[in-house]
């Protein structure tokens, strides 16, 4: 099991490689392969500068890879294909001879078409990869800071041509690779579990005051279930208690015990997670959730928390306590 992961980690890592594009040579002889079907069933009309429609075959062009030949000649491909040339009332060719000649100029089509393709095999950036292994496994692992910058290319960081693999890069995917292979086999005990109880009214500052008691009247309301949040577009209500526990990196399931005051319509509670507090890594939405007026309400989420990560709740629009 563990070579097989290992396997389609090594896989992740080398990131689909890089594909050289090799020009190739523009190969005409489909043209001549044709021209015995063309001079007997289509020269008669269409030579010359007489000819039907305007289109003269001998000085069509058979450089597919120009877009005004590549659609002239598909169009001679469906026409005859269809039976509406030769028209019925010239001589018709044997149904062979038609057959192959539909065939060699499909594939003529076709494998210009293919040449010319600009969609380059690519690996993934620091991005995906991370995204990749997240669902691919199902666990939260943090790679992207593993992997060195990617070079942007017009403007964007997935373009093939600027994704090449420098040994250094394969040797960075390589330590991300292991770090995922961790995240999947997780530590050789059991993680220690903790619970912690708190509330907003018992928030402490760095100097053990009561974090929010400047503000009660303000932006609060004390009761005797709790706290009331009136202001909506700023509330510091980290968890600063929980944040000093320096709880160690893991899944933690949060549960809220809530309800809206003064409104008759349910209020929306925003929780963060990740740097809340000093703003050094990112913040992030853990999601939001409708909090129904004067009706106590227990909210539960789950979220992943690493080294140094707050929680924040925050609310919009109106109070909630």
């Amino acid at each position: 099991m563990r070579t097989r992961i290992i396997q389609t980690i090594t896989i992740l890592a080398l990131c689909l490689g890089n594909l050289t594009r090799v020009a190739c040579a523009e190969v005409h002889a489909w043209r001549s392969a044709i021209g015995p079907f063309l001079q007997s069933h289509c020269l008669d009309c269409h030579e010359g500068s007489d000819a039907e429609a305007g289109l003269d075959l001998t000085k069509l062009s058979s450089n597919l890879a120009d877009d005004e030949a590549s659609r002239a000649w598909t169009l001679i491909h469906d026409r005859i294909d269809r039976g509406e040339m030769p028209p019925q009332t010239a001589s018709q060719p044997h149904p062979d001879a038609k057959s192959k000649v539909v065939t060699q100029i499909a594939a003529a089509i076709s494998h210009a078409d293919r040449s010319r393709d600009d969609v380059v095999l690519r690996r993934l950036n620091r991005v995906e990869y991370e995204n990749t292994v997240r669902d691919l496994f199902d666990v939260y692992v943090q790679v992207k800071e593993l992997l060195p910058e990617d070079t942007p290319t017009a403007g964007f960081d997935n373009v093939g041509e600027g994704l090449a693999v420098s040994p250094e890069a394969m040797q960075a995917y390589l330590r991300a690779a292991d770090a995922t292979l961790d995240a999947v086999f997780g530590p050789a005990k059991q993680p220690k579990r903790i619970e912690h109880h708190t509330n907003l009214l018992d928030q402490k500052t760095h100097d053990g005051k009561p974090q929010l008691d400047n503000h009660i009247g303000k932006m609060f309301r004390k009761t005797d279930d709790g706290l009331v949040i009136f202001q909506s577009g700023y509330c510091p209500t980290n968890l600063v208690n929980f944040s000093r526990l320096r709880a160690p990196a893991g899944t933690y399931r949060g549960t809220l015990r809530v309800r809206a005051i003064q409104s008759d319509e349910p209020v929306t509670l925003r929780i963060y997670g990740g740097d809340t507090i000093v703003g050094r890594r990112e913040k992030y939405l853990v999601g939001y959730f409708d909090v129904p007026p004067n009706e106590w309400t227990t909210i539960e989420f789950e979220d992943r928390i690493v080294l140094t990560d707050e929680l924040l709740s925050r609310c919009l629009g109106r109070e909630i306590v």
